[in-house]
């Protein structure tokens, strides 16, 4: 590659990164918030309410069912999965996995935006030229996009 497009690389995804972290924000504050108004149930006049019925409160009261309580798995963290996957691939992950965690979360906002799988590829192979630029590495980037999409999208998007 030529100073040039190494230059355009950087900028594209030092702009990619930018929009990543933000759309993060936009997305979560934009999600509607979804109320239910609540019902109350009429049930119909039955026989108990028949003259000459017997009256419920002298039945003696039924014992309520005994619930059997299920072990509660411990919430997924898709993130931890996420970060353990790019970990065990022997991806470039940057300073405290904040490579990672944008690229991941990029690839997640674009893939829920119906990004076509090619523009995704793009975008995350210029943020990783810039951090193997960054680390002083002459690995492949878009390789090593192909794994960080597929990565993220087996371990950290939903669906």
């Amino acid at each position: 590659m030529t100073a040039r497009t190494w230059w355009a690389t950087g900028l594209a995804a030092a702009s990619i990164v930018m929009v990543a972290a933000c759309a993060d924000e936009a997305v979560v504050a934009s999600d509607p918030v979804v109320t239910t108004p609540a019902t109350t149930a009429v049930e119909p006049p039955g026989e108990t309410d028949a003259p000459g019925a017997p009256d419920a409160t002298s039945e003696e009261p039924a014992e309520p069912p005994q619930e059997t309580p299920e072990p509660e798995e411990p919430p997924a963290d898709p993130l931890g999965e996420y970060l353990a996957a790019v970990d065990a691939a022997g991806l470039p992950a940057g300073p405290e996995s904040s490579s990672a965690q944008g690229i991941g979360a990029y690839v997640c906002a674009a893939s829920g935006d119906a990004l076509p799988r090619e523009s995704i590829l793009i975008n995350v192979t210029a943020m990783v030229g810039l951090e193997l630029q960054r680390i002083g590495s002459d690995a492949d980037p878009e390789r090593i996009a192909d794994e960080y999409v597929e990565i993220a999208g087996r371990h950290y998007c939903d669906g």
